[in-house]
C-alpha cells in the first residue's frame, strides 16, 4: 500500500480503513503508515493512537503492524 498525502480526501479513506476496513486492509495500511516511526505532526499522533486501539479492540499485539 502507497500512503499518499494528497489533501482531506485521503484522512477520510485512512479513517474508514481504521475503523471499518478488514481486518486484513487495516493490517496492511497499518504497516505502512508506520506507527514505530518519531511523531513529528499532531496528525501523524491521532493516526497512531486510532490504529492502536483498533489494535487493541481487536486483541492484537502492536507488533503485528511493525514495518517488514
Amino acid at each position: 500500500m502507497n500512503i499518499v498525502n494528497d489533501g482531506d480526501e485521503y484522512l477520510i479513506r485512512y479513517m474508514e480503513i481504521i475503523e471499518s476496513g478488514t481486518t486484513e486492509e487495516f493490517i496492511t495500511f497499518a504497516k505502512a503508515y508506520n506507527i514505530f516511526q518519531v511523531p513529528r505532526a499532531k496528525v501523524y499522533v491521532r493516526m497512531c493512537d486510532k490504529i492502536k486501539a483498533r489494535l487493541d479492540r481487536e486483541g492484537l499485539s502492536h507488533e503485528v503492524v511493525r514495518p517488514e
